[in-house]
């Protein structure tokens, strides 16, 4: 059985991220969480003079019609799928509603959240959604591109790996909670060491009952996410998995890095650990 959440970020990907988690949990028993943030206009009470509730209550109401038709059109769009689920709201009465969704997602096998939004405002949920989880939740992430076609089945997914121990938890996590057959490792420009245990853990797949084997690109110039997504293109792959945040996630924000990159340019969904 997989229990997986679905981080919505109110933006066209959803539907995308909703139908992969779902076809990871059809036949496995399994159950999907979909948690819809709903930002309320609270904090900036303080600010509003000596009558705050009476000032915020046009905006406090909107807030809340907004959120209902977004829970209308996503219980449409859930009662589509054919799996068990739940529908929540959160509005950060605790906490603010991203960091309360990342909470949440502690008691999960793995979050789901879509990326690769076509306008920047969407881009920028959708980081937001993923950086709150990746960092607040200890569990993997499933970032589905918004615009990934129906899910097919799971069969080949390449394992990025450079001895990192985000790589390696990405891997070991992969293997934990995502059914597929086949597994390419691939390792850009490695190390001799990088390479060796690169082809340990082909080995160590294969025991696991899974046909692995260890590739080595050449990046030749490129960002290691083009390296990545192109040799997922050619090799016919369903999934990437990657390690998330090797730096720090303001530097990552700051500079652009792969991960930033691949939730922005990947073509199949990435599974990411850190």
């Amino acid at each position: 059985m997989v229990e997986i959440l679905v981080a919505l970020t109110n933006t066209a990907g959803d539907q995308a991220a909703m139908a992969h988690a779902a076809a990871l949990v059809e036949g496995r028993s399994g159950h999907l969480t979909l948690v819809q943030p709903v930002e309320l206009p609270g904090a900036a009470m303080g600010a509003l003079g000596s009558d705050p509730i009476t000032r915020m209550q046009p905006a406090v109401m909107q807030a809340l019609r907004d959120m209902e038709s977004n829970m209308r059109s996503l219980r449409s769009a859930a009662a589509r799928l054919r799996v068990p689920y739940d529908i929540e709201a959160e509005d950060g009465s605790k906490d603010i509603p991203l960091n309360a969704i990342a909470q949440r997602a502690q008691l999960f096998d793995f979050a789901a959240v879509a990326c690769g939004g076509e306008r920047r405002s969407q881009r920028r949920k959708q980081h937001a959604t993923f950086s709150a989880i990746a960092f607040g939740s200890g569990r993997p992430v499933l970032a589905v591109p918004a615009t990934m076609p129906l899910p097919a089945p799971l069969r080949h997914a390449v394992l990025a790996w450079n001895g990192a121990q985000e790589s390696a938890r990405a891997i070991h996590d992969f293997c934990a909670l995502v059914p597929c057959d086949r597994a390419s490792i691939v390792a850009v420009a490695p190390s001799g060491r990088t390479s060796e245990a690169g082809h340990l853990l082909a080995e160590f797949l294969v025991r696991k009952g899974r046909r692995a084997a260890f590739h080595e690109a050449q990046a030749q110039g490129r960002p290691i996410s083009d390296v990545l997504t192109d040799y997922a293109l050619e090799a016919g792959a369903d999934l990437l998995v990657c390690g998330a945040y090797g730096h720090s996630r303001a530097r990552e924000w700051m500079l652009g890095g792969t991960t930033r990159d691949l939730l922005d340019r990947s073509h199949i969904p990435v599974f990411f650990s850190r």
